[in-house]
C-alpha cells in the first residue's frame, strides 16, 4: 500500500511564503469540500490518524493550496 503523504514542489512558495503542495495521498478517508468564496474552497480530508485542511485558492490567476495539518480534530496549525 502507498504511504499517506503530503508532498511539496521544490523551491515553490505561495505569496505568503508557504510551500506549494504537489500531492496529497490519504487512505480510507472522509472528504468534505466547502465553498468559501468565488475563488477559494476548503478541502477537509481525514481518517483515524490525520486531519488535513487544504485551502485551494486562485485569486491571483494561479491556483495554490495552503495546508493545515492536524493529528486529530484540534485546531493547531502545524505548517507555520
Amino acid at each position: 500500500m502507498v504511504e499517506e503523504r503530503l508532498t511539496y514542489l521544490p523551491n515553490e512558495f505561495t505569496r505568503y511564503g508557504r510551500p506549494v503542495i504537489d500531492e496529497v495521498v490519504m487512505h480510507n478517508a472522509d472528504v468534505h469540500l466547502e465553498f468559501l468564496d468565488d475563488s477559494c474552497y476548503m478541502l477537509i480530508v481525514h481518517n483515524e490518524k490525520h486531519w488535513w485542511h487544504l485551502n485551494i485558492c486562485s485569486k491571483s490567476g494561479r491556483a495554490n493550496i495552503a495546508a493545515s495539518l492536524y493529528e486529530d480534530n484540534s485546531p493547531e496549525d502545524t505548517d507555520g
